[in-house]
């Protein structure tokens, strides 16, 4: 599938979905959120690539996520900034 352009409310509101299910995420899960979201908070951003990192890190945890979490993991594996 090819990746679609995310507006930057839905992007918020894919990163607050999947942010959601931290608590049944693994530590390393948990660490891989943290750091995006701590990049994402700072002056300069983040890139595309660093949401494809994100994301990709994020894979092995995909069992641990809940329904809608697993929605908003999709929202973003197929997000084009």
């Amino acid at each position: 599938m090819a990746k679609q352009k995310i507006s930057d409310a839905d992007l918020v509101d894919a990163l607050n979905g999947l942010y959601s299910t931290y608590d049944r995420l693994s530590g390393d899960g948990q660490d891989t959120i943290d750091t995006f979201l701590d990049k994402a908070e700072s002056p300069k951003g983040f890139t595309q690539k660093d949401l494809d990192k994100f994301i990709k890190d994020l894979d092995y945890d995909v069992q641990r996520m809940n329904s809608d979490g697993l929605h908003y993991y999709d929202i973003l594996k197929n997000a084009k900034l």
